[in-house]
């Protein structure tokens, strides 16, 4: 296929591919692989040994003779572990501007917050519960309403039974998360680990302020005036922060909200992910 097509660049989305494109490369295209997702080793010691074998043979061999497009910084140090000797390019995914629409803010009485569920341990559902738990004790009003996701009602249950405490509101999961994002104040990302958040994008494009943990996946958002961070993995942090909220301590102005929802526009939608992308394929076969 290569040789009849003879392409400029082959790119590599999918890391089982990588091996083999440049194998096939007889036509001395430029090859591009695209790590979507960081490299896990197994914990069998005998095992991790020879997948470390393959892994350095990847990346420091045949590695050699590619470009690697990576989504975080984290992911450099992996590389660079597995014996790849090159600077990666670093492009963060983009989302779909059409998807949804900047709305003026009407904060609702009590507060409002919005969590995505599914996934739990992953996006720390059980160290938003832990919050909410550490917050009922105060006699606060407050909502937090957390999309239907598989493991969801399991956690909540872990900490409160059967009985779901009016503070929390289950709501269905849905396609227009548009409509979610416009009807809560607050939308927050207790995430222990993430390469790219798509939904903290998705807020600042709706004009929602966002609660997020520190996590390297949203390191590039930390600088927007519509982003809180608290310390990842923290409940007590993530309550207080809460709290200064819900109390009116914290208070991000409309004008923040359109900052971050341009910063969005210029640097992290579909088609400045796309222009990034071709201006990254000029420079590398010139």
């Amino acid at each position: 296929m290569f040789e009849q097509e003879k392409p400029a660049i082959i790119h590599s989305h999918f890391d089982g591919y990588d091996e083999y494109v440049v194998k096939a490369n007889f036509i001395d295209a430029q090859v591009v692989w695209h790590h979507h997702n960081p490299r896990t080793l197994v914990q069998n010691s005998l095992k991790q040994l020879y997948q470390r074998y393959v892994l350095y043979h990847q990346y420091h061999v045949l590695g050699e003779k590619a470009h690697i497009i990576i989504l975080g910084k984290s992911f450099q140090e992996e590389l660079n572990r597995f014996g790849y000797e090159k600077e990666a390019f670093l492009l963060p995914n983009g989302i779909e501007e059409e998807r949804i629409h900047y709305k003026k803010k009407e904060n609702s009485k009590p507060i409002s917050f919005l969590n995505f569920g599914g996934r739990a341990d992953d996006k720390g559902l059980d160290i938003l519960v832990e919050a909410i738990k550490l917050l009922k004790k105060k006699n606060l009003n407050f909502k937090v309403k957390i999309t239907d996701g598989v493991d969801t009602r399991n956690v909540i249950h872990q900490y409160f039974g059967d009985i779901i405490p009016n503070e929390i509101e289950i709501i269905p999961q849905t396609e227009n998360i548009e409509l979610y994002f416009h009807e809560n104040d607050w939308f927050i990302s207790a995430s222990r680990r993430e390469t790219f958040s798509y939904a903290v994008a998705e807020a600042m494009l709706s004009g929602t302020p966002i609660l997020s943990s520190d996590i390297e996946g949203v390191s590039w958002a930390f600088k927007e005036p519509s982003v809180i961070t608290f310390e990842n993995k923290n409940s007590t942090e993530l309550a207080t922060k809460m709290e200064e909220i819900i109390l009116g301590e914290i208070v991000i102005s409309e004008e923040a909200l359109k900052e971050s929802y341009q910063f969005i526009l210029d640097n992290y939608t579909a088609k400045a992910w796309a222009k990034k992308l071709m201006m990254y394929y000029d420079m590398i076969v010139s």
